[in-house]
């Protein structure tokens, strides 16, 4: 899944270019959601639940078309708050996760429904909730702040001039077009940069529950004898606390946002990168804290105060990523 969401990331952007966020998003939850829906049903064996997970990265994609239209709907002293908030309430689904599909299962399980059953079934909501969120997307929304609902990104806001909005060009997506972007230092500086605190958010959300329930023990106790009894978090614990990693979304992406938007206002875009600078040092010595600790409650704080430091260096990098090339934001 984190394979498919990266790959689906880099080919959407200059995608999203050209059609625009509203149809690239309302595409991707339909494409991820479909198979994401029947893969439950039908899944019997490693190779299908290898597919399913795929899908469901492709639905990660969506962060792109998200971002672009955050910077779309609103002003440059403020974008940075709005990529971060838009951005961080949309990562808090993988927290959020944690507690709902289980909370579903638990649901379905006290129905009467054999396990197996109950839990094809919770994981068959989610992209049906995907399903509902396309469908509202294409038909509800807006791709610029002064289009119709039937306006499309293609024939650009009706009276920029008058509002003071910059319009992007549009353009047919291309390789070329695609290799120039990539080329671009500041593109690389922030690819780097985003790679280190989101690279680092996949990875703990894959691995979180599995090293609390695996990596750490009661004290006095004979672990080859009672192996769960030994364990200091038993497993729906250890998804619980892993669900906070994601659940500080809620605010710590936005604060990283809302901190490059006010050094800026002091400091230009030199507020911006020093923003980031701090924070990705921040991250980095929590890192470090966080392997070393080797007793449970420790660990979830460390987590917690590294939780926020990753999600506000990606806050701190989408609030510089609308300054680096307007017609081409996307890619």
């Amino acid at each position: 899944s984190v394979t498919a969401t990266v790959v689906v990331r880099i080919i959407i952007g200059p995608i999203t270019d050209r059609l625009g966020a509203r149809k690239t998003m309302a595409g991707l939850l339909l494409l991820g959601s479909i198979p994401s829906m029947l893969a439950p049903l039908v899944v019997n064996n490693g190779t299908g639940l290898i597919v399913c997970r795929f899908f469901i990265g492709i639905i990660g994609g969506v962060f792109v078309p998200c971002q672009l239209w955050a910077t779309a709907m609103f002003a440059p002293a403020i974008v940075g708050t709005a990529n971060a908030v838009v951005g961080g309430w949309g990562n808090l689904g993988g927290g959020f996760a944690y507690v709902f599909v289980p909370s579903l299962f638990t649901m379905f399980d006290k129905f009467g429904l054999a396990a197996d059953t109950a839990w094809r079934i919770a994981i068959f909501v989610p992209g049906f909730l995907c399903l509902l969120a396309a469908i509202v997307i294409m038909v509800g929304a807006d791709d610029w702040p002064t289009a119709g609902l039937a306006g499309g990104f293609s024939s650009g806001p009706k009276d920029s001039a008058s509002n003071n909005i910059q319009e992007p060009k549009v353009h047919t997506p291309s390789l070329q077009r695609m290799a120039k972007v990539s080329l671009n230092m500041t593109v690389i500086q922030l690819m780097l940069c985003y790679a280190a605190c989101f690279g680092v958010e996949l990875a703990m959300n894959n691995l979180l529950g599995v090293y609390f329930y695996d990596s750490f023990k009661r004290d006095n106790c004979n672990f080859q004898t009672d192996e769960h009894a030994c364990r200091a978090l038993g497993e729906t614990a250890s998804a619980n606390v892993a669900a906070i990693f994601g659940l500080t979304n809620i605010f710590a992406r936005a604060l990283g946002g809302w901190l490059s938007d006010y050094m800026s206002k002091k400091r230009g875009i030199t507020g911006r990168i020093l923003t980031l600078f701090i924070y990705l040092g921040v991250e980095g010595i929590m890192m470090f804290i966080f392997a070393g600790v080797t007793e449970v409650y420790p660990a979830v704080f460390a987590m917690f105060v590294l939780s926020c430091t990753i999600q506000g260096a990606e806050g701190a990098t989408f609030a510089i990523v609308p300054y680096v090339d307007i017609n081409n934001i996307g890619a």
